[in-house]
């Protein structure tokens, strides 16, 4: 049983300084585009992840470019999907630029590892009273320093209000045949990614365990549980997944890019 899946461009993270992903990288910044996983299997239909929203983001502190949303739809659409048709909704983890799309989804089933659900809830509730000017310094902030203050989770209780069914997972578990996610770390204590067999062989859908190409050889700043980060890069080698990264410029010219806003 294989999966056919697509990668649907939702939206750009405007001027992100490279020393943020990669220690040793040289000066400079990059447009850095968020994606969507669409994955199809007979008549069952999955997403992972649903992308950030232009004004929820600002209202954290930091800038999104693109019409997120109807780039979202758009993509589902190219593909014949509707919001309607999506049975499962998984998420890496719960950062804004992962989730603000969400209510599109309110059928489907919300696949989270349960740690991250709880580690977000008790960050959104410890950020509610910081003024706009804490959390735009937070935002531009390393991120280690912004994920341990929790702003990345900022509105977590509002997006999980909006859920139907949801599905708690620890470590490592079927989703569907052939398709399961794995606790990875590195990047959030209860971040997830997802392995699923396509005709080309297994493929990882890896979240910000690994950004961009370069941190499948090269665990960056946005990993600081360098160790988790280290054994899950062991595992995928071990296993010969190909990497899918979370925010790859070079994925718009992927086998499997289905186009942008």
């Amino acid at each position: 049983m294989t999966w056919s899946v697509a990668i649907i461009e939702v939206g750009v993270l405007p001027g992100c300084p490279l020393s943020g992903y990669l220690a040793d990288a040289p000066e400079g910044s990059a447009d850095l585009p968020c994606y969507c996983w669409l994955l199809r299997q007979g008549d069952t239909t999955v997403l992972v992840d649903s992308g950030p929203d232009v004004e929820a983001s600002a209202d954290i502190g930091y800038e999104v470019a693109g019409d997120t949303r109807a780039a979202l739809e758009r993509g589902l659409a190219r593909a014949g999907v509707t919001p309607a048709d999506v049975d499962v909704l998984v998420h890496t983890h719960l950062h804004q630029d992962h989730v603000q799309n969400d209510a599109l989804f309110s059928r489907a089933e919300v696949v989270v590892q349960r740690l991250e659900l709880e580690t977000a809830l008790d960050a959104d509730a410890a950020c509610a009273s910081l003024a706009s000017s804490e959390r735009e310094e937070l935002a531009a902030a390393p991120y280690s320093v912004s994920q341990q203050a929790g702003i990345w989770y900022i509105g977590t209780r509002e997006v999980v209000a909006g859920w139907g069914a949801l599905r708690r997972v620890e470590g490592d578990e079927e989703v569907a045949p052939a398709l399961r996610v794995i606790w990875s770390g590195g990047h959030t204590s209860g971040h997830q990614s997802v392995v699923v067999e396509t005709r080309a062989g297994e493929v990882c859908l890896t979240g910000d365990v690994v950004s961009l190409a370069a941190n499948a050889s090269r665990p960056g700043p946005m990993t600081p549980a360098v160790g988790e980060a280290e054994a899950f890069l062991d595992r995928a080698r071990e296993a010969g997944w190909e990497l899918i990264p979370a925010h790859e410029p070079a994925l718009r010219s992927h086998r499997w890019y289905a186009g942008g806003s």
